[in-house]
């Protein structure tokens, strides 16, 4: 699908939210120029998107492209809840997270958790442009309510994201179960109904491996080293294997049921 194909009425409106986001990089505390010269692309992978919905009511028709094309409002309302959500929480890390850089207990850690705040950041940006796009005044109603609500004042959708993040020890752990559970909803959402949302999700799939792997990673060093009693890691490990367990939902949840019949 060629990118003016996939350009709705409301882009301008994308270009203002822009403005609410630079806006929120300051309110936060996370100055612009730790991106250096990386920048928040849109991109789609359209390949891996696949034509036909893949189950559900509507499985074997052509995924929708359009707001439009949708058959239903309560069919449009899951797909904007569902694009709200993930984007929220990949604001909410960068909100958990940021103050960790002037801690940083190495270079390459300080390194690799900028990494993720930048590639958190273009995943929401991301979903803000599919809510800003796609989804006219209600899209743009939520895509605000991105940059409103804030981890710090406990006021994200989802638990985990509200949790604080207090020193590296804390990271580490977050980054190896929360980013778990992240890349298995990336994979879920791969297979929507809604071809503009399971396209986004190839290249943030790619980029949340390298979330997993500073996890397990800085994980690896901290047990070799020793240091901290295992008693204090078991602490840290209740505490996100926890959280990351209760995002998963309930075994008879009523918003599982429809997102599977509707596909989202």
């Amino acid at each position: 699908m060629a990118d003016a194909e996939i350009v709705g009425d409301y882009t301008q409106n994308f270009e203002a939210w822009i403005n609410d986001f630079n806006e929120w990089q300051t309110k936060i505390g996370f100055d612009p120029s730790w991106l250096g010269d990386y920048r928040f692309d849109i991109k789609f992978d359209w390949d891996t998107a696949g034509d036909a919905i893949e189950f559900g009511d509507f499985e074997g028709r052509p995924k929708w492209e359009r707001r439009m094309q949708v058959p239903q409002q309560t069919i449009r309302d899951a797909i904007v809840n569902m694009v709200s959500v993930q984007g929220d929480t990949e604001f909410a890390s960068v909100e958990q997270q940021n103050h960790l850089l002037a801690s940083a207990p190495t270079e390459y850690d300080k390194k690799s958790a900028l990494r993720i705040m930048c590639e958190e950041q273009r995943h929401g940006w991301q979903m803000a442009y599919l809510l800003c796009t796609f989804f006219g005044e209600q899209g743009v109603r939520e895509a605000a309510k991105l940059l409103e609500r804030n981890a710090q004042e406990g006021t994200r959708i989802l638990g985990s994201f509200n949790e604080p993040i207090d020193h590296w020890l804390d990271f580490f752990m977050f980054t190896h179960f929360i980013a778990r559970d992240g890349k298995y909803q990336l994979k879920m959402l791969s297979t929507s109904s809604f071809k503009p949302l399971a396209a986004s999700m190839g290249p943030m799939l790619k980029e949340e491996s390298f979330h997993l792997g500073t996890g397990a990673n800085g994980l690896r060093r901290v047990v070799k080293q020793g240091v901290i009693p295992c008693e204090l890691v078991q602490k840290y490990v209740n505490k996100w294997v926890s959280t990351g367990l209760d995002l998963f939902g309930t075994d008879d949840s009523s918003s599982a049921q429809w997102a599977y019949v509707y596909a989202v």
